[in-house]
């Protein structure tokens, strides 16, 4: 592991990258003792290319990830805001936990492989393959990456992707309204449209 890599996720320099906005050469903490800066050290923290707004919406949330058999099999829990996707989001343990992923066509990105959390054994991790399969090769190795965050259910987006084939978030907008104290006041559902104010 100190040579090839260290497939436990949770002590995986990219789940802190993943999970940091601190300026370059300040988000990375040694977390074992065999422990080694990346060479991406000098980056700044995922988190720091989001905005304020977008940060708030994204949740800590308590994930799962399988074990290899150097830290005894089975799985452990870990709360984090951003993850690398696992074999069972992308449908290769036979479940689909993102809809997204139907078929090898759906994980393909061309001419490249992707990494994803789950170890296949002490120092190797499981990676989507240039067509989409199931692969798996040593943690040093430099790789794509397809970050994953949980937000809160009931934010605002668009009810249809843009030409990429994402979904916007809406902004939320709120309006104070006075009135007399002297009147009653009925509360009646509307609509506020900034376009036409």
């Amino acid at each position: 592991r100190k040579t090839e890599g260290n497939s436990r996720y949770v002590y995986t320099n990219v789940t802190q990258w993943l999970n940091s906005d601190g300026d370059s050469n300040h988000w990375y903490h040694p977390l074992h003792e065999y422990d080694e800066a990346p060479s991406y050290q000098n980056k700044k923290g995922f988190l720091s290319e989001f905005t304020s707004a977008e940060k708030e919406i994204i949740q800590q949330r308590i994930w799962k990830v399988a074990k290899a058999p150097a830290d005894g099999e089975g799985e452990e829990t870990f709360s984090a805001k951003v993850v690398l996707l696992s074999r069972e989001d992308v449908g290769f343990e036979g479940t689909n936990n993102l809809d997204i992923f139907t078929d090898n066509s759906s994980r393909t990105i061309p001419n490249l492989f992707w990494a994803l959390r789950t170890p296949n054994s002490n120092a190797r991790i499981y990676d989507v393959s240039q067509q989409g399969n199931s692969s798996n090769w040593f943690c040093k190795e430099k790789y794509t990456i397809r970050p994953l965050i949980y937000i809160r259910g009931d934010e605002p987006i668009t009810k249809e992707p843009d030409e990429d084939g994402c979904y916007m978030f809406l902004e939320r907008v709120s309006k104070e309204i006075e009135y007399p104290q002297s009147k009653d006041f009925y509360i009646r559902q509307f609509t506020y449209n900034v376009k036409k104010q």
